[in-house]
């Protein structure tokens, strides 16, 4: 019998996953990019993602409370790959 392998996650378990590294380029300041991960692209809206929800529908929901942040929240899935080292 032959093992078989299924990677669930890479984010934190494979390779560095830091959200931030893609904000910082997207804010003027740090602080901003801080801000915007803790109260808009946060991890309990994230979470949705890796259960299963489409990416457009969940970033719809999050665009419609902060249309002002479009561009930053499309990102979270048109630039993902800045947000890895390693």
């Amino acid at each position: 019998m032959s093992a078989r392998i299924v990677l669930f996650d890479l984010g934190h378990v494979v390779l560095d996953w830091q959200p931030l590294r893609l904000y910082r380029d997207m804010f003027e300041t740090e602080a901003e990019a801080e801000a915007f991960l803790r109260d808009v692209c946060n991890m309990d809206w994230h979470i949705h993602n890796d259960l299963g929800v489409p990416m457009a529908e969940n970033a719809a929901r999050l665009i419609a409370q902060y249309p002002h942040y479009d561009d930053q929240i499309q990102a979270w899935q048109t630039r993902w790959l800045d947000m890895f080292e390693g």
